[in-house]
């Protein structure tokens, strides 16, 4: 069983997945900002660089 710490982690990692998945498709890549998926996926955007580097990680991992 999962702790508490890694629920939480593996819950903001699909969050930010989800909201930039979604953004990506309405507003286009280029379009969506590192500030939008963050508020979409109410993170910090110290946490979005922390588990995925940049936009383009983010992306790079909606391809996996």
């Amino acid at each position: 069983m999962a702790g508490l710490r890694e629920t939480m982690k593996l819950r903001r990692r699909t969050s930010v997945l989800a909201a930039s998945e979604r953004l990506f498709r309405d507003k286009g890549y280029t379009q969506t900002s590192i500030e939008e998926i963050s508020r979409a996926a109410e993170v910090s955007i110290g946490t979005l660089y922390k588990y995925f580097g940049s936009k383009s990680g983010i992306l790079s991992e909606l391809f996996r």
